[in-house]
C-alpha cells in the first residue's frame, strides 16, 4: 500500500467526539477539476491506533461537499459502521467509495462518536487496487508453501 500524504484526511487524529476529520482534498474549483469517483474505483483506508476507554461505537462518513467545511451540498460516498467489538488497536477497513460523480469540490469524512470512543484514527484515500489489509501472521514454526 502506498500512501500519498496530499490523500490524507486524517493522521493520528485523536477522535472522542463527533467531528470532522483535520484534513480535506481539494479537487480543484470553482468546480471540481479532478474527477476522483469517475474511472478506477476509490477506497478510503481506516486504520485504528492507539485506544483509550472506549465503551462505545464509531461511523466513518466519507463526504463530498461544495466547501471544505462539508456543509454545502454534501454527499455521502462512503461510510463504515463499527461496533465496539470493531474498534480494536491495529485494525484496518477499506470502505469502497461510490462510482460516478462526487459532486463536490472538496471530499473529506465525519466521525460519528456514540457512547465512549477514545481513540488515534488515520484515514486516507487510496485507489481499490493499492488497498489492502495485512494478512493474518502464521504461528511459529508453521511453514506455507
Amino acid at each position: 500500500m502506498i500512501l500519498d500524504a496530499l490523500l490524507r484526511l486524517s493522521a493520528d487524529q485523536q477522535v472522542t467526539a463527533t467531528a470532522n476529520a483535520t484534513n480535506v482534498v481539494d479537487l480543484g474549483g470553482p468546480t471540481p477539476k479532478r474527477r476522483v469517483t469517475v474511472g478506477e474505483p476509490l477506497s478510503a483506508v481506516l486504520a485504528i491506533g492507539a485506544l483509550g476507554t472506549t465503551t462505545g461505537s464509531l461511523v466513518v462518513n466519507i463526504i463530498a461537499a461544495d466547501t471544505a467545511d462539508l456543509l454545502t451540498n454534501p454527499k455521502v460516498i462512503g461510510s463504515i459502521s463499527l461496533a465496539l467489538a470493531d474498534i480494536k488497536v491495529g485494525n484496518v477497513f477499506v470502505i469502497g467509495l461510490s462510482q460516478g460523480p462526487s459532486g463536490g469540490r472538496y471530499i473529506g469524512a465525519s466521525y460519528t462518536v456514540t457512547g465512549t470512543v477514545d481513540g488515534t484514527m488515520e484515514l486516507f484515500l487510496q485507489p481499490l487496487n493499492m488497498a489492502s489489509i495485512a494478512p493474518e501472521h502464521y504461528a511459529d514454526a508453521i511453514s506455507v508453501g
